[in-house]
């Protein structure tokens, strides 16, 4: 028998009292007990690429007048009757037996004592359902997996003074085989684990894939959105200085050229965003961006109260000319923030899609040294394409 290399304890509390399905005495080992993995949705434990041992500790009140305390082992000397509606007959009455079952229940043949122990390092608990193949480990239909079902061997009535009291602390030790015990088997198969890494890998990649094909759509529309910004920008600066001719104080051509500057300096910093993809560049891009449409709309409102001033003691047609001239300088520096601002927000797109690209990877690192541990190499082979290569855009 290989020596399996990762072990699950788990610490379930039994007695009379227990009770599943209403059934008295009966406990389901789920994820309600203490030490079950995180991990491990489905309560179908049981598999063939899983060995056990089971071991209980302490004392239960049977509910029967007179009869004292009762260890796991239960009455050895009084065996449960079939006639009794005893889960399991022939056994001690009172005494810690377990099945492995996929039904929602156990029938009474799927029963078998544990007492104050059940399999040691000699001698575990082992896999005894048939299988669709000669293979000692391969997994079987989802069907035939089993849920652990632990009971104390009680009637299904009361007991003739009460329903009894107290709990075992039954410990369990599920543990499972690693690839090279797998591997040296006859026919290689993919145990749970095996088969949980590599649907691993193969998410990691496909997420990571869509991460990728996102990241480069956002980081193309942004490259589109700098060159619209540096257009817009323009136009805005051109429309401003010629508009700023009819006045005398100059102005605009000081605060657009601060702009052209805010602006070079915004540009330099989406471009660190882009190539770093770090949400640090992403904040320094935030602020810069800020800045620039401030100082664009700054100037603006500067010219236009300028203009308008200087307006005043022209003739209508002038004023009215001058200010249809100040709305267009003033909708030119809107369009030019809100493009300003779809360009900051695809670069922060970008980068978002980098950071999650990034926990991809590593998820993949993680589940191709588990699918080195647990699958033959062969199996993974087939499975994932480039098995063993880090995850890459492209790749």
């Amino acid at each position: 028998m290989p020596t399996p290399l990762f072990t699950h304890p788990l610490i379930v509390k039994v007695g009379p009292t227990s009770r599943t399905r209403d059934r008295w005495g009966v406990v389901e080992v789920g994820p309600q007990v203490s030490g079950w993995p995180s991990t491990l949705r489905d309560n179908r434990i049981w598999r063939p690429d899983r060995i056990a041992w089971l071991a209980a500790t302490g004392e239960i009140g049977s509910g029967v007048f007179l009869t004292g305390r009762t260890p796991p082992s239960g009455w050895v000397e009084m065996r449960a009757d079939a006639a009794g509606g005893w889960l399991m007959p022939e056994v001690p009455r009172y005494g810690l037996i377990g099945a492995f079952s996929a039904k929602s229940l156990p029938s009474r043949d799927e029963w078998f004592y544990i007492g104050a122990a059940k399999g040691s390092a000699d001698e575990p608990v082992t896999w005894t359902l048939p299988r669709a193949t000669d293979s000692p480990l391969d997994p079987g239909p989802d069907n035939q997996w089993c849920r652990l079902f632990l009971a104390c061997n009680r009637p299904p009535d009361a007991g003739p003074t009460d329903n009894g009291n107290g709990f075992w602390t039954v410990t369990v030790n599920l543990a499972t085989y690693i690839a090279s015990d797998i591997c040296t088997t006859p026919r290689p198969t993919k145990s749970s684990l095996c088969v949980s890494s590599l649907n691993g890998l193969t998410s990691a990649r496909n997420s990571g894939a869509a991460h990728c094909a996102s990241g480069q759509r956002a980081k193309e529309e942004a490259a589109d959105l700098k060159k619209m910004a540096a257009v817009a920008f323009a136009a805005w600066a051109a429309a401003g200085t010629a508009l700023s001719l009819s006045t005398v104080t100059g102005v605009f051509k000081g605060a657009s050229e601060g702009a052209r500057t805010l602006l070079g300096k915004l540009i330099e910093a989406i471009d660190a965003a882009v190539a770093g993809g770090t949400l640090v560049a992403v904040a320094a891009s935030d602020a810069a961006a800020g800045i620039v449409i401030g100082a664009v709309s700054l100037a603006t409102a500067v010219l236009v109260v300028d203009v308008m001033a200087n307006a005043a003691s022209k003739p209508w047609p002038v004023i009215i000319a001058l200010g249809a001239a100040c709305l267009v300088v003033v909708g030119m520096a809107i369009a030019t923030g809100i493009i300003i601002g779809n360009y900051v927000g695809k670069v922060h797109e970008f980068a978002q899609e980098q950071l999650a690209l990034e926990g991809e990877q590593q998820r993949y690192r993680q589940n191709t040294e588990a699918s080195k541990l647990f699958c033959c190499a062969s199996v993974a082979a087939d499975a994932v394409p480039n098995f063993g290569k880090e995850l890459t855009c492209g790749s």
